[in-house]
This record gives C-alpha cells, sequence and structure tokens, in this order.
C-alpha cells in the first residue's frame, strides 16, 4: 500500500481558498468590464452619431444659404468637445474645405487622412450613405457622413476617442476590486487562526504525546477532549501506551528470568541468531572463552568459539553452521579443544540445537543454542588409565 501524501493546511488550505475566490473574483470582474466596455463604446457611438447628424444638418443649411463661414465655424466648434479628435469637411475634389485644425484648410485630404479613411470617403460619397468605424487599439471612433446638399459631393469626417472613458473605467474596476482583496486577506487570516485553533494545536498536542511515548514515559493523560477525531486518536495513543508499558514489563521480567536462568546453569551457553553472530552467553561461556559478554554480543561464533581436533590440530567447522545445515541437534566428541581468548586451551564437550517458534521441523529456524562442557580433567583421567592400562 503506498503511504498516503499529507500537505500543511495552515498553507494549503488559505492557498486553494484564495486561488478559487481570485478566480472567480477576476473572472466576474473580467466580464463585468468587458461588459462595461462595450456599453461605453455602443453609448459613445450612438452620441458621435447624432451629433454628426446636428453637425451635418448645421453644415448643410449654411451650404444651402451660402453661409460658408457659418459652415466652417460649425466644424471648428466640434473639436472644442473634450473627446474630439478631428474634425474635417472635404468637398468634390478631395480638398479640405475646413478641419478642426486650421493647418488643414485647402489642404489635399489624402495628406492628412490615411488610406482608409481615404476609402471610407469615398465610398460613403458613392453610395450616399453614413459609414462608421472604431479602432480598439487607439479608441478611436469615426464617423463619415455624406451631406445631402444639391451636389451631393462633400463629406463631413469626424472622429473621437473614447481612451479617458476606458481609462475611468479601469480605474473604477480596479477600486472596485480593491476591498474585495482586503476582505479576502482578512478572510485567509481568519482561515489561519481558525485552523491553528482547531488542526494545527490539536495536531501538536498529538505529536507531544507520540514523542513521550517514543521515550518511553508512559504515565500519560489524553491532552484533548470533547467527541472529536483528535481526541479519540489521543485516547488511543494512551491507551497504546499503557499496553506498551505493560509489554515492555512482561518482556523485562522474563528477560531477567531468563539470564537468572542462563547464569544458574553450570554449563557454558552461547546462544547466537540465524546468522551465526552471538546475541547473549552465560558467566560459565565467558571464563571458558575468556570474552566478556558485552564484547561477545554481535561477533560471529568462530571468533569466540574456535575449536580444534585435539589430536590433529585441525580447526572444526562451525557448529551453527552444522545446525543451520542440518535443522538438527548437532554433537562433537570429546575429543574437540576449545582455545581461548587468554590462549588457553580446553576440551570440551558439546552440542548445538536449532532455535525454533515450535518444535515442527519444518519451522523456520531462528538461531541455535550451543551448549558446551570443560572435560579436560576427565580427558586427563581417562588419557593416564588409558596409559596405566596399556603399560
Amino acid at each position: 500500500m503506498h503511504p498516503i501524501q499529507t500537505y500543511r493546511l495552515t498553507f494549503w488550505l488559505p492557498l486553494t481558498v484564495t486561488v478559487l475566490f481570485l478566480g472567480i473574483l477576476l473572472f466576474f470582474s473580467i466580464h463585468e468590464y468587458q461588459h462595461r466596455l462595450h456599453d461605453i463604446k455602443q453609448a459613445s457611438k450612438i452620441q458621435l452619431h447624432e451629433s454628426g447628424l446636428q453637425l451635418g444638418h448645421s453644415i448643410e443649411y449654411a451650404i444651402a444659404n451660402n453661409d460658408f463661414q457659418h459652415a466652417r465655424s460649425s466644424v471648428a466648434r466640434f473639436s472644442l468637445r473634450s473627446d474630439a479628435q478631428l474634425a474635417i469637411l472635404i468637398d468634390s475634389n478631395n480638398v479640405i474645405e475646413s478641419a478642426s485644425y486650421f493647418i488643414w484648410q485647402n489642404q489635399p485630404a489624402d495628406k492628412v487622412l490615411d488610406e482608409k479613411l481615404m476609402h471610407y470617403v469615398e465610398q460613403a460619397r458613392s453610395a450616399q450613405k453614413i459609414i462608421d468605424d472604431d479602432n480598439d487599439k487607439n479608441g478611436l471612433l469615426t464617423l463619415i457622413l455624406p451631406l445631402l446638399e444639391s451636389d451631393q459631393s462633400r463629406v463631413l469626417v469626424l472622429q473621437s476617442t473614447i481612451n479617458h472613458k476606458l481609462q475611468r473605467a479601469r480605474t473604477e474596476a480596479i477600486t472596485a476590486i480593491l476591498p474585495m482583496i482586503l476582505l479576502m486577506v482578512l478572510g485567509n487570516l481568519f482561515l489561519i487562526a481558525l485552523i491553528r485553533k482547531l488542526v494545527t494545536t490539536p495536531l501538536k498536542a498529538l505529536q507531544n504525546l507520540s514523542q513521550q511515548i517514543q521515550n518511553q514515559q508512559f504515565d500519560l493523560t489524553n491532552p484533548l477532549s470533547g467527541n472529536t477525531e483528535q481526541a479519540q486518536i489521543g485516547k488511543t495513543l494512551v491507551d497504546a501506551a499503557q499496553q506498551l508499558q505493560s509489554h515492555i514489563s512482561i518482556l523485562t521480567e522474563n528477560e531477567q528470568r531468563l539470564r537468572i536462568t542462563l547464569e544458574s546453569i553450570g554449563d557454558a551457553v552461547i546462544v547466537t541468531d540465524a546468522s551465526g553472530k552471538i546475541t547473549r552467553m552465560n558467566r560459565a561461556a565467558s571464563e571458558l572463552t575468556a570474552w566478556h559478554e558485552k564484547e561477545a554480543i554481535g561477533q560471529p561464533l568462530p571468533n569466540v568459539f574456535d575449536i580444534y581436533q585435539a589430536d590433529t590440530g585441525e580447526k572444526m567447522t562451525n557448529p551453527v553452521e552444522l545446525v543451520i545445515q542440518k535443522g538438527e541437534v548437532v554433537e562433537l566428541s570429546n575429543h574437540t579443544v576449545l582455545l581461548a581468548r587468554n590462549g588457553q586451551r580446553y576440551h570440551i564437550s558439546d552440542s548445538a540445537a536449532p532455535i525454533r517458534v515450535d518444535h515442527l521441523r519444518q519451522t523456520e529456524i531462528l538461531g541455535v543454542i550451543l551448549v558446551f562442557t570443560n572435560v579436560t580433567h576427565q580427558y586427563r583421567l581417562r588419557q593416564e588409565l588409558r596409559q596405566s592400562v596399556d603399560f
């Protein structure tokens, strides 16, 4: 089973809420902003269209009465508007008859207007229809209006900008978002404080409780109260600590009994694990091998239990290896010599048996117990007796 990935709630939960809230806020803000831009553009188009019609009628009336000065002044008045960009009256020869900038008067229209606008001028003149255009990049609205005077050849070109309206709309949109962002920050601070109180603080208490158990401090009380999951976990940890304390007491008592039993045995006893490394030995084994138990534990058995054939001096096979191979009790003859760490030699008789959970032969071997006895005196007596009989 793969471990479940965990996350810091005080970081990820506020971050998730912030991202979600910002996403929703930005979505609705952008949607509202785009809707407002569309309304501004449409209202400005209508306003420019109405202003163009009024200005066109005024110019047509002035031209009809041969009042060309009034026609020029009407064009100039359009430039007084705050959103006016340009106003140009073009005659049938594409010469600027009147303009919002005096320097443009009597100039060829194609020197002032770009190719696109000149195309619109010709199109409006030939089709006798109003043409409007908008440029989203520079915020310009264009209205091209053919005048309905006698020769039907004059064209009025008007341009207005909506940049200041768009800028005001952006400023108002940002101003509207700022209180929401401030509210979100305050909400996150409240959420972090709430998580600390409801989640982080209880978790730290449980962490301290588990640390006490790890340090084998078992006299514990549940630091949490209430009918909550955290309190239930705290109760479970306290109960587990009490059970662990009971098991440790039982194991300690069994260890002491085993130690007393081993020390009470007159024979030397060495216990190894399945790999042949010494896990314990009694005092009699320490005296014969000249190894202190603390030094011997963890050593491979041949380093401590160094045995040879008495007659030939040949090194003998490690009895633990024989037990692991055969899976049964192995006994060595009395012609075995143990070479102690201090150089002393002892004739010993020994036996090694496998340690299993039960007595079934198929059960895995957990270790080996080796029991050996100093028979040096008996060996010498038998040798002396044999020599006397032979004599």
